[in-house]
């Protein structure tokens, strides 16, 4: 994790913040540190789904252009 921090405002639902803090608390760790790595979690995932699906339209497009 980079260690330059920014600080930002958002909402959450009321529930989700509950259920976070709860998380947080069942594994003797704080919000914030839940958040950043659900964040970035989600971010390596997308990226992980993104290359798959550019390595899909690379094999349709030679395949269409054999």
């Amino acid at each position: 994790m980079n260690e330059n921090k920014t600080t930002t405002t958002f909402s959450l639902p009321s529930d989700l913040h509950t259920r976070l803090k709860a998380q947080g608390a069942l594994e003797g760790t704080s919000m914030t540190r839940l958040l950043v790595e659900f964040v970035e979690d989600g971010l390596d995932e997308r990226g992980a789904n993104d290359q798959v699906r550019l390595k899909k339209f690379v094999a349709l497009m030679e395949r269409a252009s054999a």
